[in-house]
């Protein structure tokens, strides 16, 4: 008798998912609202930010962060603290931290031709591009200089209190002071402007305050005031500063030059009358579903910087998947030995050019400067100079009715 056996042989294929390293760097200190944590919480909104033209593998790749907290008052020191991560190896990076900062940050990115996005910077002196000049920065920031202008025009407004806090308030201060002075139909306006020196002293917050009041109780003059300040919490402690003073009657317009006025509880402030006036970016995606945006704690709500860092994940996703295969392979597949990307290691001190970075960076950057979707922030898309551009903005005005 003749026995048959057969061998039945399972082969199982594994793949594994392949962790990419990118950068994030924050200044606890001076951001709005994002920290470290921060990063873990965009990367799962941006895995389901998808459309009909784009998915996530999110079964064979996901980011990994490189990250640190650079809050040295120092630009030098930090920006040699982020040098010191980026040794690990990245494919580009995000950060949010402060102007003088960024700038600094963006000379070493250009000259290593690794991608960088900033989330909460705008740059209003800018260079003409050239073919030697070359962009390897994106801003994530909308500019609401121009809002400003055209309601400005829209109401013709002819005075101005101006009171900014930090660089770029002043930057945008003086863009307007010049614009309107070569802009004949509003160079009637008069702008007065009022720097903040320091928020946590009432006493000079008080003293700010009373040189623009008006003095006349009885009088029908309107006073429209610029707010730009550093952040959510420069914001709030101002109000109740206004509130202490009494500048809550409807003589008194506030136009609030923060993304995230819809974090502040408007109700202590309009039962007196005030105008208040402020805009943000329209779009369909939410963050924090579960947050009722009725609740006094409106600071639950997530911020733009939180939107930004997790439309700024996926723009890196986006980029990455319309890559050229083979170049892709070779960033996010590494060598036989090399289980730590070392082959996106960056030298940020070394004068000589890092070859494996100028494989691909050029190209992921021009590719990531092309697309266009709409995210939590708003529309996504830029301009030559990696501005954002063709986003909406909603006007909310909030009054005692």
């Amino acid at each position: 008798m003749i026995r048959n056996t057969i061998y039945v042989f399972l082969i199982i294929s594994v793949r594994s998912q392949t962790h990419i390293p990118i950068g994030w760097f924050v200044d606890e200190k001076t951001s709005n609202d994002a920290d470290l944590n921060a990063f873990y919480d965009a990367l799962s909104a941006a895995i389901i930010l998808n459309d009909t033209t784009f998915s996530w593998p999110v079964d064979q790749f996901n980011f990994q962060s490189i990250s640190d907290n650079v809050t040295d008052s120092n630009i030098y020191s930090s920006v040699h603290q982020i040098c010191n991560r980026l040794g690990s190896g990245v494919i580009g990076s995000i950060s949010s931290v402060d102007h003088s900062k960024t700038r600094l940050l963006d000379l070493f990115m250009t000259r290593l031709h690794v991608s960088m996005i900033s989330l909460n910077y705008f740059n209003y002196n800018k260079q003409d591009l050239t073919s030697l000049n070359k962009l390897y920065h994106l801003t994530m920031k909308i500019d609401l200089l121009p809002v400003l202008v055209a309601l400005i025009k829209r109401y013709k407004i002819t005075k101005l209190f101006y009171i900014m806090e930090g660089d770029e308030a002043f930057e945008r201060f003086q863009t307007l002071v010049v614009a309107q002075a070569r802009e004949k139909s509003y160079d009637v306006l008069d702008i007065q402007g009022r720097q903040l020196i320091d928020i946590t002293n009432s006493n000079n917050t008080g003293i700010l305050l009373q040189s623009i009041e008006i003095k006349d109780r009885g009088s029908k003059e309107e006073l429209y005031i610029v707010l730009d300040l550093n952040n959510i919490s420069s914001y709030i402690k101002l109000l109740m500063q206004i509130r202490h003073h009494g500048m809550t009657t409807p003589h008194y317009h506030y136009i609030l030059m923060s993304l995230d006025a819809d974090r502040i509880d408007m109700g202590t402030f309009r039962y007196g009358g005030v105008n208040v006036t402020y805009f943000l970016p329209q779009s369909s995606f939410k963050m924090n579903i579960s947050s009722d945006g009725s609740l006094t704690d409106r600071l639950s709500l997530a911020s733009f910087e939180k939107k930004s860092l997790a439309d700024a994940l996926s723009l890196y996703m986006r980029a990455i998947m319309r890559l050229d295969r083979d170049i892709r392979s070779k960033i996010i597949h590494s060598g036989y030995e090399d289980n730590n990307f070392d082959h996106l290691k960056i030298d940020c001190r070394t004068k000589e050019n890092h070859r494996s970075h100028e494989i691909f960076g050029e190209e992921l950057f021009i590719i990531m400067k092309s697309l266009s979707f709409d995210g939590y922030s708003g529309h996504i898309a830029f301009n030559d100079y990696g501005e954002r551009i063709n986003y909406t903005l909603s006007i909310y005005q909030v009054t005692m009715n």
